[in-house]
């Protein structure tokens, strides 16, 4: 799939997937969240999925206070800036919703009969660490027909339905990573400023990504916030304050020389000139 013309690739980490379900013999959660990663990284190979990157978003939900979004930072922003540190473009979050049983009538006439299919439901959301803001929000549902299943016997049944549950997982997680990747391949590449020491800047993306020594980066004051709905809050896209040429990459992180723009600080972001 294309992505945008700067020639570098995307960064993502899979945040907490979580079973909101009864159903808790079997790690469904994990089964989603490793067919996410591995359908990713066998589809989409323009997007990173940095080990350490997982840990990191982590960490930074783990200091949300429970009380809910008046009690600190909103979640948006907490993992927003979480990304940015890590060098991340994106972070997705992922939950199983539901495990149920649904009886259709389907057909025509005296044609008409009664099936029971076994539903299960994902949710997926996935963050824009620049702005904070959701390039995707959406929940699917996959449908199974099973026999010989009553909705009120299906939490007695999760032994016997994890396989058409597995299976229902997995096509989801498939579907959830060609979405991911059609987002992502249309999203800007922006890097982050993590330190500065007079004219030396540390930035959160490096060989990895495809930076080089001698590339020219654009510096852009976005650390401004913006009040959004529901208690969350949004970084502002900035003016251009400066631009800073590349000097030395590791795998994961670049240091650059300021060219120009006094101003620059810790959490400015950077693109490709």
């Amino acid at each position: 799939m294309p992505f945008t013309g700067d020639g570098l690739r995307r960064t993502l980490a899979i945040g907490p997937v979580e079973n909101r379900t009864p159903y808790r013999r079997h790690p469904f959660e994990k089964q989603l969240k490793d067919r996410l990663s591995a359908t990713l990284q066998g589809t989409c190979p323009r997007v990173l999925m940095p080990a350490a990157a997982d840990g990191v978003v982590q960490s930074a939900l783990e200091t949300l206070q429970p009380q809910g979004a008046g009690a600190g930072p909103p979640r948006n922003l907490v993992l927003a800036e979480a990304g940015r540190q890590a060098g991340l473009n994106a972070i997705l979050t992922a939950a199983v919703l539901d495990i149920s049983a649904i009886r259709q009538e389907e057909g025509h006439l005296w044609y008409k009969d009664t099936l029971t299919y076994l539903r299960v439901q994902v949710a997926m959301t996935v963050y824009d660490t620049a702005t904070g803001a959701k390039l995707l929000d959406e929940t699917t549902e996959h449908k199974t027909e099973v026999e010989d299943l009553d909705g009120a016997d299906v939490l007695r049944s999760e032994d016997q339905m994890q396989p058409a549950i597995s299976s229902a997982l997995d096509q989801l997680a498939g579907l959830a990573a060609e979405r991911v990747c059609e987002r992502l391949s249309a999203l800007p590449w922006r890097g982050f400023v993590i330190a500065r020491e007079g004219d030396r800047l540390v930035l959160s993306s490096g060989a990895a990504i495809g930076l080089k020594p001698g590339m020219t980066l654009e510096i852009f004051d976005d650390s401004s916030t913006i009040d959004g709905a529901q208690g969350q809050k949004f970084f502002l896209p900035g003016l251009k304050i400066g631009e800073a040429r590349v000097s030395a990459v590791t795998e994961w992180q670049a240091e650059a020389t300021l060219v120009s723009g006094e101003q620059v600080k810790t959490g400015n972001s950077v693109k490709l000139r």
